[in-house]
């Protein structure tokens, strides 16, 4: 609730910031224009308030007309059930990947069956997601670079997630999933439920230990290495359990209480990280190796070349 109260107030803030800018400019353009003549600028000012206020209803009444989007009832024994089911069946019937399967609905069995198919083609495109924000931020090493990275991705997941289920989300579809994936996953309270270093210590420590032998007496390195992978991993464990969330949401029957899907989408989360940590770690130790061979061998070539150079300026002086 109290995260809630701060972006609405933030929001009012910027709503508020941007009626006073486009005021103060339009007033000193409409003032610029009347040293001109004070008839063209009533005209302008009429003309610019028409279009500020069709910018303004334009979208208001196209987003009022809008679909409204499925909200599963909280439990089967609910009335609207029956409805929501019926509704459900038919988005799944309109699916076009369900179509390419050779998949049609007609009852809830195959209703469930189909939303199963769509959870293993969406967790395909969750753990590949994570596997791209594990090595990207295991590299860069940069918090803010990271933080963006992050951002932008898990934005674009959610909508990846919502296109498999329903080729065409509206607009108030999208935005109702973004407001519940954000609500379940971001609010103060849920981050504090995870503990990232005790989640991912274990699966770091267990895949470090191959890590960390392929680059003998490279201690310094190794922790760099060892750091790289602990940032990445808990970026690609937050991703994970925004994609579950997301996947829930969207192949849900019932609506399920937030806290206990926070709870089970860690869970599920923590056991798909292994192997991402795994595969990513061996491409990231792969190229730390062969990044520090190719600079040895450089190095090595330059100290000789530098050491003939020194040789061949010595003989030159005995000559002499």
């Amino acid at each position: 609730m109290q995260t809630t109260r701060i972006f609405l107030f933030l929001a009012i803030l910027i709503i508020v910031g941007f009626i006073v800018t486009v005021i103060n400019q339009t007033a000193q353009l409409v003032n610029l224009v009347a040293l001109i003549d004070a008839r063209l600028a009533l005209g302008l000012l009429v003309t610019l308030v028409v279009i500020y206020a069709i910018c303004i209803a334009v979208p208001i009444v196209l987003f009022i007309g809008l679909p409204k989007p499925l909200r599963p009832p909280r439990d089967e024994s609910a009335p609207e059930f029956p409805q929501h089911l019926a509704a459900l069946q038919a988005r799944l019937n309109a699916n076009a990947y369900l179509k390419q399967q050779g998949v049609r609905v007609t009852n809830r069995q195959e209703v469930e069956a189909a939303l199963r198919l769509l959870d293993q083609r969406a967790q395909e495109i969750i753990t590949n997601t994570a596997g791209v924000v594990f090595t990207s931020t295991a590299i860069s090493q940069n918090g803010n670079l990271d933080g963006l990275i992050v951002l932008a991705t898990q934005t674009r997941l959610v909508w990846q997630v919502a296109h498999i289920y329903n080729q065409r989300p509206t607009l108030r579809e999208l935005l109702d999933l973004y407001a519940n994936v954000a609500a379940t996953a971001f609010v103060a309270g849920s981050i504090a439920e995870i503990d990232l270093s005790e989640q991912v210590q274990p699966i770091v420590s267990s895949v470090l230990g191959s890590a960390a032998g392929a680059i003998p007496g490279l201690n310094v390195a190794a922790t760099i290495l060892a750091n790289s992978i602990l940032q990445g991993s808990a970026n690609a464990l937050l991703t994970l359990r925004v994609g579950v969330i997301t996947r829930r949401y969207c192949g849900a029957l019932v609506l399920e209480d937030r806290r206990a899907l926070r709870k089970s989408a860690t869970a599920e989360a923590v056991a798909l990280l292994g192997s991402i940590v795994v595969q990513g770690t061996k491409n990231i130790t792969q190229a730390f190796v062969e990044r520090a061979k190719h600079q040895a061998a450089t190095t090595q070539h330059t100290t000789r070349q530098a050491i003939h150079a020194w040789l061949d300026r010595r003989a030159k002086d005995a000559r002499q």
